[in-house]
């Protein structure tokens, strides 16, 4: 089995939500599929990353784990379908490192790199206009 970002998704939507029940309705899926794609995450990693209780769903130490780098993931990968979609509507592309604690942030890839120096208009003052 392969990770999938569907499945990353569903994981951390549960994960945010606390209830499999809560994330299917926000997935607009169904609670049973989004079960299916925790249970094939889970056997794609060999991991189990959480657990069930009857007020909803704990991550356990590898879920931790994984949503601590799952979630910035997810957040850039949103903020950059964005930001392409804008582009294709004729719009200005935007920066999407917002969080880096120094200027000029050493993480960004090569795209982002050389964006304008910090600005009051944004967090981190990267404004690619």
């Amino acid at each position: 089995m392969t990770v999938t970002l569907k499945g990353l998704r569903a994981f951390n939507t549960v994960l945010r939500y606390g209830s499999f029940t809560r994330a299917a309705g926000l997935l607009h899926i169904t609670q049973p599929a989004l079960t299916v794609q925790i249970r094939q995450l889970e056997a794609a990693l060999g991991l189990r990353l959480l657990d069930r209780t009857p007020q909803g769903a704990e991550p356990t130490a590898a879920g931790r784990e994984l949503a601590r780098s799952l979630e910035p993931l997810l957040r850039e990968l949103d903020h950059t379908v964005s930001s392409l979609q804008d582009r294709r509507r004729g719009g200005a592309a935007r920066c999407g490192w917002r969080r880096c604690p120094r200027w000029p942030p050493a993480c960004c890839p090569a795209p982002w790199r050389g964006c304008a120096p910090p600005t009051p208009s944004c967090a981190c003052g990267c404004m690619r206009r």
